[in-house]
This record gives C-alpha cells, sequence and structure tokens, in this order.
C-alpha cells in the first residue's frame, strides 16, 4: 500500500512539472506582445511598452518589499545578501501565477514564491487587476516574466564576527578578516565586546 501510494504522488509531482513546463512554454514573452501588461498605478504609461514594463517591475517591487519578511534568515555562513530569481505568469485575467523561484539562494526560495502569491491576493482583494499583455489583434494572453528579489542583511558584520569566533579566531584576526570584507566600523576592542555578549 505505501509503494502504491508513494508512486502515486510521484506520479502526480512528475504531472505537476510537466503542466507547469508548458505553460511556461506557451506563455508569451514581452518581445512578443503588442501590448505591455498595466499594472495598477502604471496607466499614465499606456502606449509605451518600455515605461509600462519599467513601471510595473517599480510597483511589484514596492508590494515585494511591503509583503517579505525582512528578518534575514540564518544561514551556515554568513552572508551579506540573498538573491533569487523568480519567474512568473501573468495569465489573460491579469492574474499572476505559476511562481516559481528558478535560482538563488535556498533560505529565500519559498518565502519568494509565496511573496508573489500574497502580492496576488492582496490585488484580488483590493479589486486592483493587472491588465493583461495583448498580441496584434487584441487577444489577452500569458506573459512569462522574471524578477530578481534581493535581501540585503543588515547585522552582516556582527555576523561575521560570531561566525569567525565560532570557528576560533582571536579579536585581532576577525578584525583582519573584517577589513578584508571592506568593514571598517569595528575595531578589536568593540570586536571582544560582541563576543562576551554573545
Amino acid at each position: 500500500m505505501k509503494k502504491i501510494r508513494f508512486i502515486v504522488m510521484g506520479l502526480l509531482l512528475f504531472i505537476f512539472n510537466i503542466t507547469l513546463a508548458q505553460s511556461f512554454e506557451e506563455a508569451f514573452k514581452k518581445k512578443e506582445v503588442e501590448t505591455a501588461p498595466i499594472f495598477p498605478g502604471c496607466q499614465e504609461y499606456e502606449g509605451n511598452n518600455q515605461d509600462l514594463m519599467k513601471c510595473l517591475v517599480k510597483e511589484l517591487h514596492k508590494l515585494i518589499g511591503k509583503n517579505l519578511n525582512t528578518d534575514f534568515p540564518w544561514t551556515s555562513t554568513p552572508k551579506k545578501i540573498l538573491a533569487v530569481k523568480a519567474k512568473f505568469v501573468i495569465n489573460p485575467m491579469g492574474e499572476i501565477e505559476d511562481v516559481e523561484a528558478v535560482k538563488g539562494d535556498s533560505e529565500l526560495m519559498e518565502q519568494v514564491e509565496n511573496v508573489f502569491y500574497k502580492v496576488s491576493s492582496y490585488l484580488k482583494d483590493k479589486n486592483l487587476k493587472i491588465e493583461p499583455a495583448r498580441k496584434k489583434d487584441g487577444t489577452a494572453v500569458d506573459l512569462s516574466l522574471t524578477q530578481n528579489i534581493k535581501l540585503r542583511n543588515p547585522g552582516y558584520a556582527r555576523d561575521l564576527i560570531r561566525y569567525y569566533n565560532s570557528i576560533g579566531y582571536t579579536p585581532n584576526e576577525i578584525e583582519s578578516e573584517l577589513r578584508r570584507e571592506n568593514i571598517f566600523k569595528y575595531n578589536e576592542q568593540q570586536i571582544s565586546r560582541i563576543i562576551e555578549r554573545n
């Protein structure tokens, strides 16, 4: 019974992956549409696809920034920035769907996928609609887009100090490592105090 359940689950995942891949293949690219999608608040750029896309990215970034958990996740080695490239489709109804984090830092991938769905829900809740991309004949089409999301670590220097301390570096050695990273705001005494607090 467990073996059958495992096979069925594997089959469902396989079918899901094929469906997702097909929807991306069937979706148009930016250069293949006559009219770019119009994000709420970007109507003033109608008729200029380049400006419409810039506005879409800007407005999307604002909403992502409001919905992204900015508490920097723990990583085994300190990172200054976490980044993810997300792929998504704006469908003919003007909804965001088929979101997939295609590459980047694993600590952020799931959160980025979820935040796109939060943005989509937010737009629906506020009765805001993305006007979909259109072909020359005016038909609304799926449009496949990618978006890079970056999260900066505000505590990067302190994370480095803790990390180097955990692997046995002295405060003097830690100060040297920080300088190699172009971090000059901590001297040996300050580093020692940070280590003592932890």
